[in-house]
């Protein structure tokens, strides 16, 4: 576990937002935590676990919460199975939401980590 300030951890967030190389998983309701969960059980166990990265902190509005998980170990095919995203995506997207992802922290996201988050 590594402890960060604030402008670290930001750092961190954009910096894996932009690579596009990661899943992100924005946590702030019990389904984006379930949702979570259950992709780090599924597909970030032992060794792989270093490739699931969670980040914490405080928000405007609260506690917040986003987990980065690295696409190598886990496809779009396998997002379809575990049923975290629709059979036929519209997109690209990189940001797996769950519908009770309040719309203001996806806004919030969108201003503080500055995007790319697909087509």
């Amino acid at each position: 576990m590594n402890l960060l300030t604030e402008d670290e951890a930001v750092a961190l967030m954009r910096e894996k937002i932009k690579s596009r190389k990661h899943w992100v998983i924005p946590i702030c309701s019990e389904q984006g935590s379930d949702m979570s969960a259950a992709i780090e059980k599924e597909y970030y166990l032992g060794t792989k676990n270093a490739d699931f990265i969670l980040v914490t902190g405080t928000a405007p509005f609260g506690l917040f919460a986003v987990a980065f998980a690295d696409k190598r170990h886990m496809s779009v095919d396998d997002l379809i199975k575990l049923g975290v995203i629709p059979e036929t995506p519209k997109s690209n997207q990189d940001v797996l939401l769950t519908p009770d992802l309040p719309s203001h922290v996806f806004l919030w996201m969108l201003k503080t980590f500055d995007g790319p988050y697909g087509e």
